[in-house]
Order: structure tokens, then C-alpha cells, then sequence
């Protein structure tokens, strides 16, 4: 190898895996009618952040900054606001104790009246002392920055998993104004790694604030290569009140890409798989236009958010990024998508109750989205079905549809050392025309049903992507409905004590015993196909893919296998998953 391949190696190599470590996708950047399908469950989701900040800067009877210790003679009449600094509680407040990124500590015979909101730390000793309110807690750190009113502002949270918040880093302080580098996307096929640069500015309004940003976007595919395919912008601005009830209201204008399904796998797994395994199992297209949006935030993760949007969908074609391992493999291609200009209606809602972000014992999580679109197709991308039945509906040049998207997660602790989670996802066509290739689905893989492989299937009887007898480059998701439950069962080995002996320990550590069943249908006027129901048909429960298994968790990371019950001739599957399988 030449010295000059050889620097470029390196370089390729520093840059694409420190951005990979480091770079989180940033909150911000994640469409209000494109929100993940469950708030981030290792990062604060925008709402608990500004709750945070929201719940700081209302007015307190005490406001500490550093290490405090609230006597046992000592009577606090209001609430008590802590930050970056622990709080030690032996005496009485008549209010709510707020501390942001700092432990609070609970002595015998302290008394809290009202509600203890901890972001960025822990609350020890609720066994010893009397808490009139609720407790909450949120182990990520919250990203603030200081305002000009002596409070804190929310940065907004990273949306994919941080990789290094695993070890619970302390939060990097940011001015509310100035330049910027983020990531908003992750490390994928098409581009390589997304990086957007710009200026972000805040301004506070009477009775709110307003936020604008200018990123540019530069890809790293094709050694940073400057093309229309490497060169992107992003424009946003947004204006929110203060309070604990927000309404909030923007913009933005953006030409980038976007994956098909995000709702499976995390931003962080999907990254590290491309950059170490040469494994994308995402699609992606792009998408240039512009949004409006609208909408109200609550607490417990509460929020509403109603847009408009015109933008020009197209397809992607997979490159060559650098990976750690098997880079000189072929990448799958990237499926082709229905090209065209799509005129968008969009009604997002979501609710996260968990007691933790990162590592939830107890709560409700939901994300509900329906969207009704009216497009102008001007090229098909490509179909594994050739033949259409005499009856079906066909593809327009001039479609309307309506789709929606459930995804509700329910974690149960049964005893201090066991847990019973659910997942219920459903989503898919709910009128219209057809689903265009990029807005349909289908399951199959670690993330949905792990004891089948991604992207795998028998053509023409195909229950995990719904493709027909020919099989297209890429096998694009061609599923007009799914639905797919999740059941797991979690044993607490009680490791978490090892954080005394370890500084960097971070989890408790569990065993895990889980089931999934799941399936994906196409939605016809006949039925002459296996894989093909009537509009108002559902499949019968006896039809749908199960698999079981079991693994260990230890927070950060878990290893698993799964095993395809339906399916006997498939082998089992041993996988490793980031953080918990939901």
C-alpha cells in the first residue's frame, strides 16, 4: 500500500469511526411528522428535556449549584432546584425537589410534600424517608445551555442513542448560539456518514423562545466527493412558549435522506452494523422540499404535532462507503422507490410514562401517526410482482393514500428483580390508493422477529416482505400491512452493584427469555394469493411467524439467540443487540 493509500485509510478510518462513537443523531433533527417510533431509549426525548428546563426555572424556595445538605431541623417552604451538584435530604421541603444532572439522596426521616424530578441521576433512599408526589427519574444527562434570565435552556437530545451515554458522560455545555457540527442521520450505504454544519441561533420572545438553525450537509461517500449527491441542506425554525404546557410552531427546508423504516432498529445499531459489518438494514431515499408544522407539548412525554408537507421523494443508489470489516464485500443495493412529488398530511402523537429513559421499569410508551398523501409519481421503482391479478388495485401516476403507524410498549415490574415487558406495532395502508414503495413494510430481523433473518423470505409466499416471484435488486419492503407483538420476560441479576467496584459499570445486568409473532399482508380486492387479503380482511392469528428465545442483558450491550418456531428448517440466529430490544 502506497503511503498516500495508506493516510487516506487512516483518515477515512479516524473520521467515519469517531463520528460513528460520537456523533449522535441530534432531536432536532428529527422530523415532527417523522418522529421515531418510540421516544429515544437512551437519550431524553425533547419533551422530557424541556420539562426539565421548564420545571428549573420556575420559581424555587431554594436554588443550589453546589453539594447541599438540607438539615433534619431544617423546613424548606417551596420547592428545592438543584444543579450539577448532589442534594442530600434530612430534614422536610414543602414543594417539589427538581435536581438536573445530580443525584439526590434521601436520609432517614426526610420528607418530600411534593414530586421529585430527577434528570441526569439517581434517588437513593425512598425506603427511609415519605414522598407526598410522584418520583421520576431519567439517568441521561440533560444538554443545556444558560440563558440570559439565569435559567437553563434545553438542547435538544440526541434521537438515535448516543453511544458514549452509555457511560453516562457528563453533559457537554453548549451556547445557545454559534456553529455547529451534528449528525442527524447515521452511518449508511448511500451517503456514508451525514455531517451538518451551520450556525444555531436562540432568542427568547415574550413568553417563549425561537430557535433557527442553517446546517449544510456534507456526505463522506466517494472520499467527501463534492456532487449533488454529497452536498444537502437543512433550514429550520421554530418558535415554542415556556411552560409546562407548550405549543409550538415552524418550519423547515431541507433536502436530504431518509430511511424507509426506522421504526425497527435503532439509529446506533443500524449505524455500528454498517460501519463495523457492512450490514445495512435500512433502505433510503431522498427527500427535498419543505414542512410546516404545529403542535402542543405536555409532560410525561405528551405531545401532538400536526404538518404539512411538499417535497420530491426519489430514489438513492447504494455507493461504496468504507467499512471497519469486509469493505471490499458488494453492498445490497438500494431498492428503488416511486419517484414523484408527494403532497403530505401528517397527525403525530406521543406519550412516554417510563420511570427511566434508559432503563425502564415501570410505564407506557406510545407513538401513533397516521398520514394522508397525495402524489405525483413521474417513475415506478422497481416491483417483484410483474403480473397484476384480474381485481387488484394497480398503481396510479396520481395516487392518494392514507397510512398510519401504532407502535405501544408497556413495562410491568412484577417484583424487585422481575419484569414483564409487551410491544404491539401495526401499521400499513388504511385507504386509498397503494402505498407508494417507500412508505410500505414488512418485518423480518433483529429488530421485529430475530429468529428470521433481514431481508429473507420465500418469493411468492413471503409473510416477512410480502415479494413476488421475482425477486428485485435490494428486495424492497412490499408489504401494505403488518402487525407484530413482542413479549419479554427479564430476570435481574443485580449487577448494578459492581458500579462501586467499577467506575465505568453502567446497567444492571438480566436474563431474558422473550417470544415475537408477526407478519406482513398485501391488501387486494381477491384473495388468490396466500400473502394477499381483502381491504377489510385480517389475517388469522394461526398464519403469523413466531419465534422464541433467550439472552443476557447487561444494559449497554446483550447477546442473544432466537430461535424461528414456525419455520423449523431455519437455524438459530445469535445476534447482539445495543442497549435493550426495546
Amino acid at each position: 500500500m502506497t503511503g498516500c493509500r495508506w493516510w487516506s485509510a487512516v483518515a477515512r478510518l479516524t473520521l467515519a469511526g469517531v463520528a460513528v462513537l460520537l456523533a449522535a443523531p441530534a432531536a432536532g433533527g428529527q422530523q415532527p411528522d417523522t418522529l421515531p417510533a418510540s421516544a429515544a431509549a437512551q437519550a431524553l426525548s425533547s419533551v422530557v428535556s424541556r420539562e426539565a428546563a421548564s420545571r428549573y426555572n420556575a420559581p424555587a424556595a431554594l436554588r443550589v449549584t453546589g453539594a447541599t445538605t438540607i438539615d433534619s431541623s431544617q423546613i424548606v417552604d417551596g420547592d428545592v432546584a438543584a444543579l450539577e451538584a448532589p442534594l442530600t435530604i434530612l430534614g422536610i421541603v414543602r414543594g417539589n425537589v427538581i435536581a438536573i444532572n445530580a443525584n439526590v439522596m434521601l436520609r432517614p426521616g426526610a420528607r418530600v410534600d411534593g414530586d421529585i424530578f430527577v434528570v441526569g441521576g439517581v434517588v437513593t433512599g425512598l425506603d427511609v424517608a415519605r414522598v407526598g408526589g410522584e418520583v421520576r427519574t431519567y439517568q441521561a444527562p440533560l444538554r443545556y445551555s444558560p440563558n440570559a434570565t439565569g435559567g437553563i435552556t434545553a438542547e435538544e437530545p440526541a434521537a438515535g442513542e448516543a453511544i458514549l451515554a452509555w457511560v453516562r458522560l457528563r453533559p457537554r455545555v453548549e451556547r445557545e448560539n454559534g456553529f455547529r457540527f451534528r449528525n442527524y442521520a447515521t452511518y449508511n450505504r448511500v451517503e456514508g456518514l451525514p455531517i451538518y454544519a451551520g450556525p444555531y441561533i436562540t432568542r427568547p420572545i415574550p413568553g417563549g423562545v425561537v430557535t433557527a438553525e442553517l446546517f449544510g450537509v456534507i456526505r463522506s461517500a466517494e472520499n467527501f466527493r463534492w456532487s449533488s449527491e454529497n452536498v444537502g441542506h437543512r433550514a429550520t425554525i421554530e418558535a415554542r412558549t415556556n411552560g409546562t404546557l407548550q405549543l409550538l410552531a415552524g418550519g423547515r427546508l431541507e433536502d436530504v435522506v431518509e430511511s424507509t423504516q426506522p421504526w425497527q432498529m435503532s439509529n446506533s445499531e443500524t449505524a455500528l452494523a454498517t460501519f463495523f459489518l457492512h450490514r445495512d438494514y435500512r433502505d433510503w431515499y431522498s427527500r427535498l422540499g419543505g414542512i410546516a408544522f404545529a403542535g402542543v407539548a405536555a409532560p410525561r412525554g405528551a405531545s401532538l404535532i400536526a404538518s404539512l408537507s411538499d417535497e420530491r421523494w426519489g430514489s438513492r443508489r447504494e455507493r461504496d462507503p468504507w467499512t471497519l470489516f469486509r469493505d471490499a464485500q458488494p453492498w445490497r443495493p438500494n431498492p428503488t422507490v416511486d419517484d414523484g412529488v408527494y403532497h403530505s398530511f401528517r397527525l403525530t402523537g406521543t406519550l412516554d410514562t417510563r420511570n427511566n429513559i434508559d432503563d425502564p421499569w415501570d410505564g407506557w410508551t406510545v407513538f401513533g401517526e397516521v398520514e394522508r398523501t397525495h402524489g405525483e409519481v413521474t417513475s415506478f421503482g422497481a416491483r417483484s410482482r410483474t403480473v397484476v391479478t384480474p381485481g387488484a388495485r394497480v398503481e396510479s401516476t396520481d395516487p392518494t393514500y392514507v397510512r398510519g403507524l401504532l407502535d405501544l410498549r408497556r413495562y410491568t415490574r412484577l417484583s424487585p428483580q422481575t419484569q414483564l415487558n409487551a410491544r404491539v406495532v401495526a401499521g400499513g395502508w388504511l385507504g386509498g390508493d397503494p402505498l407508494p414503495l417507500q412508505r410500505q413494510l414488512s418485518v423480518g430481523g433483529f429488530g421485529t422477529l430475530p429468529g428470521y433473518d433481514f431481508n429473507d423470505g420465500t418469493p411468492g409466499r413471503d409473510k416477512l416482505r410480502c415479494t413476488g416471484p421475482v425477486v428485485q435488486p435490494g428486495r424492497p419492503a412490499e408489504c401494505d400491512r403488518v402487525a407484530l407483538a413482542q413479549l419479554e420476560y427479564r430476570v435481574d441479576l443485580g449487577l448494578d452493584r459492581l458500579r462501586d467496584a467499577l467506575p465505568f459499570w453502567y446497567g444492571r445486568g438480566a436474563v431474558v427469555a422473550f417470544v415475537d409473532a408477526g407478519r406482513g399482508w398485501r391488501v387486494r380486492n381477491d384473495g388468490s394469493d396466500a400473502t394477499d387479503f381483502g381491504t377489510r380482511t385480517l389475517p388469522s392469528l394461526n398464519t403469523f411467524l413466531t419465534d422464541v428465545g433467550a439472552g443476557l442483558d447487561f444494559s449497554i450491550v446483550g447477546v442473544y439467540v432466537a430461535k424461528a418456531v414456525s419455520t423449523s428448517s431455519e437455524p438459530p440466529n445469535v445476534f447482539i443487540r445495543i442497549r435493550h430490544r426495546f
